[in-house]
């Protein structure tokens, strides 16, 4: 008997295990829900895919006993397709009364309240997406208030597992863990190049405080942002929840490494280390409150990310309010960084100040610019293939900015070796501006 139940639970373990590559989400519905309606998730599905789902509705009031629930009291989950969401539900869910709402459904599922059940892992329905890639959307509807017991209402939860071809990803977000492996290695290369460079300078000229330190700190953080989500990735590639904790802890990382590199930008277009040693206080009273500013809103942007993570309009991470925060942001950002660099250049008369000062402008403006750009051309794109664009795009300016930087800060052949102080023992007329 024994053996029999040890059998049993390597059966149950490696049924869960097979089916945990799905993406997992709770949907509530209480007494003080405004509408009998309420949307769920989405899922995009590429063409051709085998789409497939399992549910499980949950009585969520204590004292309510599963003897006391009754075979009408169910509730429907609803499916739509993408040109039907767009066209009839998305922007007139307000406008809409609960039966309209569910009449536009491609697909309904009676959802059966129960009392303490295990999720049925192994029992899961067909989606067979045979037409184009598309997202579909996922909501649950009690119009008929089937989710009553006498005259009291009940508080219950739907459970829903989604697969998509044997993986919980949704389309968008396929390939993301090979993406951040590759990212890992690329980025690693980076920082040791810079933490070569950091030590051999602070041997040569003594100083600690050089703009390569804050790029190796923006490097290091952007490290960890990766790391962290690499693991959560591969956590939700197995329970299709993940690990809450490590994808804020790396959007935490991501947004400290962005604020580095601003702080950064700004510091060398007021003429850091070209003009002088150190930024005068009439330079820093500006620097310090928009550096403050900009910190206060990106904590507000990175809570925004989780807050409205499931919404049905948002396709990338900063899909909504907080992208247009974010570009707001770095807008701003970017006019501080050309003041700077325009109170700088009426100081050089240096040609080679003034060829380090265009190639800074440059590599300022792909910075700052870039995201916004992105975040405007991701309007444009089909909803399936805005995350990986963004996600791409977005990368790659940062490894780009990252590497310009390194190199003018790390070879002698650089304009900006050739203009800073850190050269005075070789150009000794660089002091002239």
């Amino acid at each position: 008997m024994k053996v029999y139940n040890k059998i049993s639970i390597l059966f149950s373990v490696n049924l869960l295990l097979s089916h945990l590559n799905s993406k997992f989400t709770s949907c509530y519905l209480n007494e003080n829900s405004e509408s009998r309606w309420k949307f769920c998730t989405k899922m995009a599905f590429g063409k051709d895919s085998q789409g497939k789902m399992s549910y499980q509705g949950t009585v969520l009031d204590d004292d309510i006993k599963s003897t006391d629930i009754k075979e009408e009291n169910y509730v429907n989950l609803l499916a739509y397709k993408e040109g039907v969401w767009e066209q009839k539900i998305s922007g007139f869910m307000r406008n809409l009364d609960c039966n309209e709402l569910q009449s536009y459904a491609y697909l309904t599922y009676q959802v059966k309240l129960e009392k303490d059940q295990p999720f049925p892992v192994e029992n899961f329905k067909d989606l067979f997406i045979r037409d184009i890639p598309q997202v579909w959307f996922f909501a649950i509807a009690d119009c008929d208030k089937r989710a009553f017991i006498g005259e009291d209402e009940i508080d219950f939860k739907v459970d829903l597992m989604i697969m998509n071809n044997e993986t919980h990803f949704s389309e968008e977000r396929q390939g993301m863990t090979l993406f951040y492996i590759s990212a890992f290695l690329v980025f690693a290369l980076v920082l040791g190049a810079n933490v070569y460079k950091y030590v051999t300078d602070l041997f040569q000229y003594n100083r600690p405080d050089t703009p390569i330190l804050l790029l190796m700190m923006s490097a290091t953080l952007q490290i960890a942002h990766i790391f962290f989500q690499l693991i959560h990735q591969t956590v939700y590639s197995y329970n299709g929840i993940g690990i809450f904790l490590l994808d804020i802890l790396s959007t935490l990382q991501l947004i400290i490494s962005q604020i580095i590199m601003a702080f950064l930008f700004l510091l060398l277009s007021f003429g850091w280390t070209i003009t002088k040693n150190n930024v005068a206080m009439e330079e820093l009273d500006l620097i310090i409150p928009i550096s403050c500013f900009v910190i206060i809103m990106h904590v507000i942007v990175g809570g925004l990310i989780f807050i409205d993570n499931e919404e049905h309009h948002k396709f990338h991470d900063y899909s909504g309010i907080q992208g247009f925060m974010l570009c707001f942001m770095r807008i701003l950002l970017f006019m501080g960084f050309i003041y700077g660099l325009y109170q700088t250049r009426k100081e050089i008369k240096d040609q080679r100040k003034l060829e380090y000062m265009r190639q800074l402008l440059l590599s300022g403006s792909l910075y700052f610019l870039s995201l916004p750009f992105f975040l405007l051309l991701c309007n444009l794109l089909s909803p399936y293939n805005q995350q990986l664009f963004f996600v791409f795009s977005t990368f790659f300016t940062q490894l780009l900015s990252f590497i310009l930087l390194l190199y003018q800060f790390g070879t002698k052949r650089s304009k900006y070796h050739q203009a800073s102080y850190q050269s005075d023992t070789v150009l000794p007329q660089s002091k002239e501006y």
